[in-house]
């Protein structure tokens, strides 16, 4: 997962009053992308994420950061890079949880070419 030393350079942000804050961004984009991959939310933190699920990581924590009001002026859309990081040629969706159509139950993870990881085991002890 990024750190907070992570994510306030991501941010700019050289200051401490929003540490907290920003803490709690980061751990509300770590669940963001762990639904966006169906994965358990635990699931994230035992594993060492790949460089392009902590780049969406801090996409969304520096969406949270700029977006913190509930109504605004202007139009949001999403921004499309999310996706393309955590798109099938990169990272799979999780298989183990809802034990979806392929592979046996034992099955975490399957990735596709790059995937993370190509396949893990629940068995193998993380």
């Amino acid at each position: 997962m990024p750190t907070l030393e992570q994510a306030k350079a991501h941010l700019r942000v050289d200051h401490t009053h929003e540490d907290d804050l920003i803490q709690r961004m980061i751990d509300a984009a770590t669940y963001s992308v762990a639904d966006y991959l169906d994965m358990a939310h635990e699931d994230m933190e035992l594993l060492a994420p790949p460089a392009p699920v902590e780049a969406a990581i801090l996409l969304r924590v520096a969406d949270l950061y700029e977006n913190r009001e509930a109504v605004t002026d202007r139009s949001l859309h999403d921004n499309p890079t999310f996706a393309r990081l955590l798109a099938p040629t990169g990272v799979c969706r999780y298989e183990g949880r809802h034990a979806r159509s392929m592979g046996d139950a034992g099955t975490a993870f399957r990735g596709a070419g790059r995937g993370w990881p190509a396949l893990h085991r629940l068995d193998a002890g993380v």
